[in-house]
């Protein structure tokens, strides 16, 4: 029961009302007046035994002018692969396209999350021209979160055209007060569908020909509470009784039992069973471990040759027999009456036994072909060689249709020893890791995986597995950026895929892709982008064209190519146009781009615009992004001069991984915020990383690049310049050739202030030349957020440049610009007062700021530090700083300009 051709259609069947029914009018009037209140959800809640089913399929009877739809529910459609595959063919049987969206999806073996489902199918559903019924049986077997979140959300946001009905044994989680103050809600409980006196009298005198007297029918509707299959089960019993001189006495009969619903249910159960012939005991205990019955079925479970004269008699005989199709080929016990005769099996028959009828049951499914129901048997019959030798046949498929849970939930059920003996199995663990991003991205974890994929034996099926899992882990180890192993990884997989296996040929090239980036190789890069775009496009797959393109944008930035990367984060977001969906999640990953082009525009309310809907379809797609995107907005939020808000910004990064770049943003941002020991810390590794020996390998350029220019800023900011001046010139030397100006900006810029702290903040040829070069590269492409971010040590060398006279106007001009914004940038999101902007030779940071104020109060440098929570040498070097930036030579003096720039207040 894997792919859609296998569907059971027995599930989607409407039951037939039973030969033994009573016409109950007033509850189908009371469904029928929710239904013309426009009422939307219909909810029939109440224990086993109580014609929930029956009810219903009454009341349809009635609906001449409603389209309906049905689908009975079972514990293994508690996956959200295999609800939705079931919930959309139910759909399609209104409308053949109805929920074409999510079929598509399921197809892709990765579910997004509910909400976007829900979306989706509530967006399907309102197209659709009139109102329908869509009927969901038992849904207390639903358990699962996203299954349940979906449902609440249509039933939230229900679609005009749909009225859904909800069959359970227990109210499911739902807004139902809500629904109920809203009068949308009609509700069918255990108190309506009890029988009346006069129920029971029909039922017994009429529908079941036992003439009972009015004492009798009310204490028998007493002793049962009204309860529809103890009435049954008791006049199936009686039947039996009359049918023997000796025991034609009713009244005795209904003296006989009392008690709970259970026990009451236990006794008639006895009673019934105990009138049968032993050939039908038998019968019905072998077939009670199966959920949906047919003669072949019976035949194998029982090892006899009668299973559809014992069927047809049963169903005769009223034993809570139910068919499920027109046909009379399936049938299924009554829910309550297998379970009382599961429950009596270990009473009797012996565990041995019972495996054994499972274990022929679940040989006769996999003759079938219904697999999920063999494995399921055999998992039972503890047949584990069995279900491993299935779940290998099947388990590739149901990658591809979205049910990975249940894949996960056989593979888990497996004891471990089955995993030595079935190496595949342990392929299909990581499989599902890679699809649903469980996987442990550090570097021995891949090695790990990867090792893994080489413990298959020989044969041309596990060659088969092994490239195609290195085709999909290859682009994870390329992030991780072990770009040498992921580029070998991607060669094997393009060496092995045949040509027809465009998505996965794809996701090779996509890995080469992200490994010649980050390696700095901007031609291979380039080819294995063009080659996944044209893999992903001719097999209409727009998520990974879409991932090769972010690739490219990135590429972009990098160059310092600005406005070409906004037009090709805008074709990513374009690209759900072209496919045709109405939430094409990797658009996100294109919003967040197009953020952080605009935050360097310094254009930050549309920055906070792009970066909100970029980040919000990230999170509903389960897709990467968010760790770009928390990064970009606690840059965003120190832009805006709140430091604190930017730290938390960084903190939720810290859930979601961190990758270089939200590495680099915590440091900068403990350097902002004066901690300097704080950045150190965080700056330990990658310490590490340069001291280390080149036989313990290096990281790949670009992020080489992003540790070596972090570390010249910690540098700088501890005043070891000279160590700050020689990782700039290294990073100088490999983004010049390559052009690289998007790295040189900033490299140009932090070198002209190097020059300029060199020489006590007095203007230097060198720090003016070193400045010119990073104006010329930034001015074309419009940075500004860059130069706003090294605070007012840039003013004197915007006035430097713009007073020379071989200064070209653009760039004069822009100089200018920049000046103008670094004068409001000093007014709205600088630590400092606005009148103290343009006398500082740098702004004071936050953290420098509250130890000027314990300064002034007459604080020692042990007692600020206890304040404060740092160290006494944190509290040396921020005195430091303060007394260089404020241009005086010890405490006092610092106090005294403090209060003159206003920087505090006077005692």
């Amino acid at each position: 029961m894997v792919m859609k051709a296998n569907l059971l259609a027995t599930k989607l069947h409407r039951p037939s009302l039973p030969a033994q029914w009573v016409e109950r009018p007033y509850l189908t009037q009371r469904l029928a007046e929710g239904l013309g209140l426009n009422r939307q959800l219909t909810l029939v809640s109440a224990p086993a035994g109580f014609g929930k089913t029956t009810c219903i399929c009454e009341w349809l009877n009635t609906l001449d002018d409603w389209p309906v739809t049905w689908l009975s529910l079972d514990a293994a459609d508690d996956d959200p692969g295999r609800f939705f595959t079931y919930l959309v063919a139910a759909l399609q049987k209104i409308e053949p396209n109805l929920g074409q969206t999510i079929a598509s999806i399921l197809h892709s073996g990765q579910l997004p999350p509910g909400d976007v489902v829900s979306a989706t199918l509530i967006n399907d559903i309102l197209a659709v021209n009139g109102r329908f019924l869509l009927v969901l049986d038992d849904f207390h077997v639903i358990r699962d979160s996203l299954i349940l979140q979906v449902v609440e959300d249509i039933v939230t946001n229900f679609p005009p055209s749909l009225h859904l009905v909800l069959i359970t044994r227990e109210d499911p989680p739902l807004p139902l007060a809500r629904l109920r103050a809203n009068n949308r809600l009609t509700e069918i409980r255990a108190r309506d569908l009890r029988f009346t006196d006069p129920d029971v009298d029909r039922f017994f005198n009429e529908v079941m020909d036992i003439a009972l007297s009015q004492a009798d029918t009310v204490a028998l509707k007493e002793k049962t509470e009204g309860w529809i299959v103890g009435l049954q089960l008791a006049a199936i019993a009686m039947q039996s009784r009359l049918a023997r001189p000796e025991h034609r006495d009713v009244t005795t009969f209904v003296q006989e039992f009392t008690g709970s619903h259970l026990y009451v249910a236990e006794y008639l159960l006895e009673e019934v069973l105990k009138q049968q012939p032993e050939e039908v005991q038998t019968f019905l205990r072998h077939t009670a471990i199966l959920d949906r019955l047919s003669a072949g079925l019976c035949d194998a479970v029982t090892n006899r040759q009668d299973g559809r004269a014992m069927l047809t008699t049963l169903h005769r005989a009223n034993l809570f027999v139910m068919p499920l199709d027109a046909e009379g080929q399936w049938y299924r016990y009554h829910h309550l009456f297998a379970d009382l005769l599961r429950a009596r099996l270990p009473q009797r028959l012996s565990k041995e036994k019972v495996n054994e009828l499972h274990l022929r049951a679940a040989l006769w499914y996999e003759q079938n072909g219904f697999i999920s129901d063999a494995i399921k048997h055999g998992l039972v019959a503890q047949a584990e060689e069995k279900v491993a030798a299935l779940v290998e046949q099947e388990a590739r498929a149901m990658m591809f249709s979205g049910q990975a849970n249940t894949l996960r939930s056989w593979l888990t059920a497996l004891p471990e020893a089955t995993f030595q003996t079935h190496p595949r199995l342990n392929i299909y663990r990581l499989w599902i890791d890679l699809m649903q991003e469980k996987l442990d991205l550090s570097a021995q974890a891949l090695r790990q995986k990867e090792a893994m994929l080489h413990t298959l034996p020989p044969t041309p099926e596990n060659e088969q597995l092994r490239v195609e899992l290195t085709a999909v882990l290859c682009r994870f180890v390329a992030f991780s950026g072990d770009t040498t192993r992921a580029i070998r990884l991607a060669d094997e997989a393009l060496a092995s895929l045949p040509k027809s296996e465009t998505a996965l040929r794809a996701r090779a090239h996509s890995a080469l892709a992200v490994a010649h980036w980050i390696e700095g190789n901007r031609e291979n890069a380039r080819q294995a982008y063009d080659q996944c775009m044209t893999l992903a496009q001719a097999s209409d797959n727009y998520t990974l064209a879409a991932h090769a393109t972010m690739m490219l944008a990135m590429s972009q930035t990098d160059y310092g190519q600005l406005h070409q990367a906004a037009r090709t984060y805008q074709s990513i977001i374009e690209m759900g146009e072209q496919a045709k969906q109405k939430l094409f999640f990797p658009a996100g990953q294109g919003y967040i781009g197009l953020a952080g082009i605009h935050q360097e525009w310094n254009e930050l309310e549309t920055a906070a615009s792009y970066l909100e809907q970029g980040m919000d379809l990230c999170r509903r797609g389960g897709l990467a992004g968010l760790s770009a995107g928390y990064a970009l907005r606690a840059r965003l939020r120190q832009a805006q001069g709140d430091l604190l808000a930017a730290a938390a910004e960084l903190d939720s990064l810290g859930q979601t991984g961190v990758d270089p770049t939200g590495m680099a943003r915590r440091i900068l941002l403990s350097i902002a915020m004066g901690d300097l020991d704080e950045a150190a810390r965080r700056a330990r590794p990658w310490l590490g990383v340069l001291n280390a020996e080149p036989a313990s390998g290096s990281p790949p350029l670009l992020i080489a690049e992003i540790i070596k220019v972090t570390l010249a800023r910690l540098f700088f900011a501890q005043g070891d310049l000279a160590h700050a001046r020689h990782l700039l010139n290294e990073v100088a030397a490999t983004a010049v050739p390559d052009q690289r100006y998007g790295r040189l900006i900033e490299v140009y810029l932090l070198q002209a202030l190097i020059h300029q702290a060199q020489n006590e903040g007095k203007m230097t040829t060198a720090a003016i030349e070193a400045f010119r070069q990073a104006l010329e590269l930034a001015q074309p492409e419009g940075y500004v957020l860059l130069f706003l971010e090294a605070g007012t040590a840039v003013i004197p060398l915007l006035q430097a440049v713009i007073k020379q006279r071989e200064t070209p106007a653009p760039l004069k001009a822009y100089a200018q610009q920049l000046l103008d914004a670094c004068h409001e940038h000093g007014q709205s999101g600088s630590p400092s007062p606005p009148g103290a902007a343009a006398e500082l030779v740098e702004n004071l940071t936050p953290r420098e700021m509250e130890v000027l104020q314990l300064v002034a109060a007459g604080d020692s440098n042990q007692a600020i530090a206890d304040k404060l929570v740092i160290t006494v040498r944190t509290v040396k070097k921020h005195i430091t700083n303060i007394l260089g930036k404020l241009s005086v030579d010890n405490r006092t003096q610092a106090a005294a300009r403090a209060r003159e720039l206003g920087l505090i207040t006077s005692d």
